[in-house]
């Protein structure tokens, strides 16, 4: 009798320890599968002097994102971002969120949306062109090899592989 009783608890135990823990699946959301994805539209030419709406489109496996924590706008002017704005957006639902800015001055700017949405956070940087800006072929290039650690202007290089006389780098 002392041997079926001790059977019989070993039994049970082994029947309760045999239950799955799915708890932590359960509670896994879907949408914490598949990442954010972050896109921002906006018309061109960018012109001076006049309001331009940005869109940042949070989309998640191909679904909008309606419920995102944070969505801000971070804007500078290249090469100044100890100088950028943080601008608020407005959710304009079905996964789009509004900004409008005025740009005083032509230039090359980053602009980057900062995304929290879902446990998860985006921050992708678009470079965009104010105004005519036009291309200096003027400015110098620099390259510095291993080697000789030499700078060369922009006239130089061209010079030399006119002649055919490239440095080996």
């Amino acid at each position: 009798m002392k041997y079926l009783v001790m059977i019989v608890m070993a039994l049970v135990l082994v029947a309760c320890g045999q239950q799955e823990d799915h708890t932590d699946r359960a509670h896994t959301a879907p949408e914490q599968l598949y990442p954010i994805e972050v896109n921002l539209n906006y018309e061109e030419p960018l012109e001076l002097n006049e309001w331009i709406t940005f869109e940042v489109v949070i989309m998640q496996n191909n679904e909008p994102v309606e419920d995102a924590q944070e969505v801000k706008v971070e804007l500078w002017k290249e090469g100044e971002k100890e100088n950028s704005e943080i601008l608020e957006t407005t959710n304009a639902g079905d996964g789009i969120y509004r900004v409008t800015y005025l740009f005083e001055e032509e230039g090359r700017y980053v602009i980057q949306p900062h995304v929290t949405a879902r446990d998860m956070h985006s921050m992708p940087q678009y470079e965009l062109t104010v105004g005519d800006v036009q291309q200096t072929e003027d400015k110098d290039i620099i390259i510095l090899s291993s080697i000789f650690k030499t700078t060369f202007s922009a006239n130089t290089l061209n010079k030399q592989w006119n002649k055919r006389k490239m440095p080996k780098l």
